[in-house]
């Protein structure tokens, strides 16, 4: 989720990221299962974050 962007406001924002360079890679905290979301959610209510970094949920691939 991306708070505070407009719909609209995407395709200018993800040019931005393409044409920057940015390795979004090094905002990865870790990369979890679909069955550890549940847990992942729950460690959000938390007033202090667990770790650092962006959690990716990856699916598998069919």
């Amino acid at each position: 989720m991306t708070r505070d962007i407009q719909a609209h406001e995407y395709p200018a924002m993800l040019d931005f990221v393409t044409r920057s360079g940015l390795d979004l890679g090094r905002l990865v905290g870790r990369r979890i299962s679909l069955d550890e979301a549940p847990a992942a959610l729950a460690e959000m209510d938390r007033p202090v974050p667990a770790r650092a970094g962006v959690t990716v949920v990856e699916l598998p691939r069919p």
